[in-house]
């Protein structure tokens, strides 16, 4: 059988790394799971907390730090901000803030401290991919949250993405009910999103925004993803209640040059060497 030409071995290497490119969605964030033996509680620094027009607000954030637990937690780490609010003279505080032990299927457990109060999350994850890789969107790319609990009056859940500097929210989920929930996009090229001014991973959190026209198409240097919350107590005996114990995002990702350079060159090397067998033929 005649050898194969060295100039066909190099498009064999270039297809290779092309079809990298378009394959299947990679896995980028895979959190959930067992995470911890015991109850650990959050990372969380000190708050700051003010007051304006009757309202009190209190605010913990990571901007210089991870929130997840520090010691005794074996997941993904994590980043993001809290905030609630009450009226003016009641504390706004977190009554519980940690990853609940749950054998197999541990939980992150956020509770706002009265019934009366508002509270607000956002929590983002970083991709694990290799160093210098590109991580984008889309059609096989998905985002999947499992909400076990979600009380007493639940007002908002969605995405994020940090794209190039810039993050954004997804569309809400819409109908959302009290206590468990799976919140899925499918399908990112059809997802729609919005550019979420002002926020920089730290509170306070700014307004959520208005109108979502923005593909997730769009989004082709992918830096962190996460997911937004807000919820309410019930006005009289229970305080808002957050609780998740998955996120799964799968997105394409493709090598810094030198990762793609370098397969190449082992194509290439590869090709020299069957040449060199065959008489340089």
């Amino acid at each position: 059988m005649k050898p194969l030409p060295i100039a066909s071995f190099f498009c064999v290497a270039l297809l290779g790394l092309g079809l990298a490119a378009s394959a299947e969605a990679s896995l980028i964030v895979n959190w959930g799971g067992e995470m911890v033996t015991a109850n650990r509680n959050l990372s969380l620094p000190a708050p700051t907390d003010s007051e304006s027009g009757g309202i009190r607000t209190w605010n913990w954030s990571s901007s210089s730090g991870v929130l997840n637990p520090t010691s005794g937690y074996t997941a993904a780490p994590f980043w993001g901000a809290l905030q609630t609010t009450t009226e003016s003279g009641v504390p706004a505080g977190l009554g519980t803030a940690r990853i609940t032990n749950n054998g197999t299927a541990d939980y992150l457990e956020i509770r706002g401290s009265t019934a009366n109060g508002d509270m607000e999350g956002f929590i983002f994850f970083k991709p694990e991919v290799a160093e210098g890789s590109t991580v984008s969107f889309d059609e096989t790319s998905s985002l999947k949250l499992v909400i076990t609990n979600l009380n007493y009056n639940p007002r908002e859940v969605r995405m994020a993405v940090l794209n190039d500097g810039t993050w954004y929210l997804s569309g809400g989920v819409g109908g959302l009910v009290t206590g468990a929930t799976t919140f899925s996009i499918t399908n990112t090229d059809a997802s729609r999103w919005a550019e979420w001014s002002g926020v920089n991973g730290a509170a306070p959190l700014p307004a959520i925004p208005g109108s979502y026209t923005i593909s997730g198409s769009s989004f082709d240097k992918i830096e962190a993803v996460g997911f937004y919350f807000a919820a309410a107590g019930n006005g009289s005996s229970a305080a808002p209640r957050f609780e998740v114990n998955e996120f799964v995002v799968n997105a394409q990702v493709v090598p810094e040059p030198s990762t793609a350079l370098l397969l190449l060159g082992s194509g290439a090397a590869y090709a020299a060497l069957k040449l060199r067998r065959h008489g340089g033929k």
